[in-house]
């Protein structure tokens, strides 16, 4: 997930984003995963003014498929 790696870069670095959204210092580690895990999409969606540099589908991470009755 280079794009997630680059826009977290961006944007400050891991502590950075972290203090941003509320989660710092514990959440620091979480943010630092998402550079290569890339950025929830339900993270992505409730912080659009945080992450609005990039389209979703170039820093989220893929939502699986689940089969609903």
């Amino acid at each position: 997930m280079k794009k997630a790696e680059a826009l977290i870069n961006e944007l400050g670095g891991p502590a950075q984003v972290a203090k941003r959204l509320g989660i710092y210092p514990t959440g620091v580690a979480r943010v630092s995963n998402w550079k290569k895990r890339g950025i929830p999409a339900h993270v992505y969606l409730q912080y659009p003014h945080i992450f609005h540099t990039y389209p979703a589908h170039e820093v989220c991470r893929e939502v699986s498929k689940v089969n609903t009755l």
